[in-house]
């Protein structure tokens, strides 16, 4: 679970800070648009954050009410 509230996007964001000069690319869009699409270049990252803070909350909002 640390693997996919963590890892999965830290190495995103990883990759899109190597390429953040490229982004407009259509091969980067193409790999990983879902991810910055609609969002200008200074502010790639959000959607990373957003995604992963409504992760957390949920896995912790279903656990609390699972006991």
């Amino acid at each position: 679970m640390v693997i996919w509230i963590l890892g999965f996007p830290l190495v995103v964001f990883l990759i899109l800070r190597k390429y953040k000069q490229n982004l407009e690319e259509p091969e980067m869009i193409i790999k990983y648009g879902l991810f910055y699409i609609g969002l200008n270049t200074k502010g790639y990252y959000w959607e990373i954050i957003v995604v992963n803070i409504r992760k957390v909350l949920f896995i912790a909002i279903t656990v609390s009410l699972s006991q």
